[in-house]
Parts: C-alpha cells; structure tokens; sequence
C-alpha cells in the first residue's frame, strides 16, 4: 500500500491523531484501503509503535469483517517484506489472527461473553434466532394488550376502534410489531416515535392543514381523483360509442359529477364531509338490447 497515491483528504485519514475522524465517502472511493493504511502506520510509528490487538475495528457485515482481516494481514505481510527483521512488525503478523476485527453484533456477544458476571447475566445465555425472538415479542405484546385492554383507558379504545379489524387483535398485534421494528431503524427510536405522535397531534383544523402529512396526503388524494375521473370519462365515452351500454352513461355522468365536487374542495372539512356520505349512484339492472358484451 507505500506505493499508493492518496488525496489530501485520504492523507488527512491516515496521520490524524488523537481524535475523533468521520470518513464518509461513496462505494469505490477507496475508504476501506484508507483505513488499512491508517492503522499500519499507527503500528509502524517509530514512537511507541501499537498492537493490532489493542484495536478494535467494528463492520456492519462478516464479509467486511473477514476482508478488513485479510486486507490488514496482507498490507503488514508487505511491509515485513521491506523490514524483514523487523521484530514489531512479526509480531503483528501473530497477532493478526486474534485482533478484535469483527461485525457490531460480534463484538457485543464477546464482551457479554467474557463479562456476564459484571452484567448480572445467567452464564447459560444464548442468542435467540429469529423464530424464538418472533414469538417473545408475541408473548409480550399480548401480554401487554390485555392489560390495557383490562384498564379500559379510552385513548386505548379510540386506537382499537380504528385500527383493528373484526373481533381479532392479529392486525394490531402486526402494526405495533412492524412500527417497533421500523423505528429501530433510526438512532433515538423512542424519540422518533414520539416526534411522530407529535406531528399527528394538531392544536387545531389550520395546524392540521399545514402539516406536513396532510398536504402529502390531500396530493395523493388528489391525484387517485384524477385518475379515477379519466377512467370514467373513458366509461362515458363506451357508453356513447356504438354498441355501448348506453343505460350506463347517466350512472358514469353522476360520479363524475361526485368527482368534479371532490376536486374542487379547497379545506380538510371540506374534503371530510364530501367523503363521509358520497352520494353514489347505482348502475341500471334493465336490459340493454343489441350492445356489446365486451363494451
């Protein structure tokens, strides 16, 4: 790797010392060969020269765990090839295979390993694969449900009426356990969770209005509307061909109607109340002679 170019902002990587760094670069921008470089020359600094067992370096995947190794190894390999009789950099070569470069979740088994005693945790520990972990969160859950199904709160009551389906709790059991695994996604999820209770909360009719939410809502709302009226005016326009089922047209001419009223609706209450009871209109059961079955 001492034959390599690097750019200012990768020497930067390499020789900074004694505080934090953040790489942060595109796929192929050679962050991966950077960081290998910045290790072997924290390891052969002349003034008290590191052990690659003294560092921890954590990845997200075993595969760039295992080519991070490999890639350290190799670059140290190289460099005793300049110093062969360079005792320190032998020794890194020993204690390669034993360095603490490994996944996130690795890592975090090992200190739980090692150090249980210090954590109040039963040695006989395991890891719960993804079917066991599926059904304590089930457990929980339903244990959790019942409860306040027990308390009677009516906030809680607002939430089952609106979101469950029927006399089975499955689809509120569904949405809490994927909303929790989404929210892991990001790095506060009870904060996040609780900026989007926020959000969903308005003062008042104007505030709701102005959320953010709503106006994403009321555009796919609008654009659903849209669709929707060119699929009738297109019925309209069979009804009135040759053939059409023409007893059809004044049904079709009635929502599109119901439509052009939706569409102009300029407030939520507006929109609410024009959608709370649309007044469809039913398709004729009479006869229609010589029209085309497929029209």
């Amino acid at each position: 790797m001492s034959g390599m170019r690097w750019t200012r902002d990768q020497e930067k990587v390499i020789t900074l010392r004694d505080r934090n760094v953040l790489v942060a670069a595109a796929a192929g921008a050679g962050k991966t060969a950077t960081l290998v470089e910045r290790i072997l020359t924290w390891l052969c600094r002349e003034e008290n020269p590191g052990d690659i067992d003294r560092l921890l370096v954590l990845t997200f995947t075993k595969a760039a765990a295992g080519e991070m190794r490999e890639r350290i190894g190799r670059a140290i390999e190289e460099r005793l090839k300049e110093e062969p009789e360079n005792m320190h950099l032998q020794r890194q070569s020993t204690l390669v295979h034993n360095a603490q470069i490994t996944t996130i979740h690795s890592f975090c088994h090992y200190v739980v390993r090692n150090y249980f005693h210090l954590l109040s945790i039963d040695p006989g520990f395991h890891l719960g694969d993804e079917g066991e972990l599926k059904l304590l969160k089930t457990d929980v859950l339903r244990e959790l449900l019942e409860e306040y199904f027990q308390e009677g709160r009516p906030e809680f009551h607002a939430f089952v009426e609106t979101y469950a389906t029927g006399k089975r709790d499955e689809v509120l059991e569904k949405l809490i356990l994927d909303l929790a695994e989404f929210s892991l996604g990001y790095p506060y999820p009870v904060r996040w969770l609780r900026e989007c209770r926020r959000a969903c909360l308005p003062q008042d009719a104007e505030e709701l209005s102005d959320s953010r939410w709503m106006k994403l809502l009321e555009e796919i709302t609008r654009q659903t509307l849209l669709s929707v009226r060119e699929q009738i005016k297109a019925g309209i326009s069979i009804c009135a061909s040759p053939q059409g089922p023409y007893l059809y047209e004044e049904t079709l001419q009635q929502d599109f109607l119901l439509l052009e009223e939706l569409l102009a609706c300029d407030s939520y209450e507006a929109r609410r109340e024009a959608l709370e009871k649309p007044a469809y209109a039913r398709l004729t059961t009479k006869r229609m002679e010589d029209v085309s079955e497929e029209k």
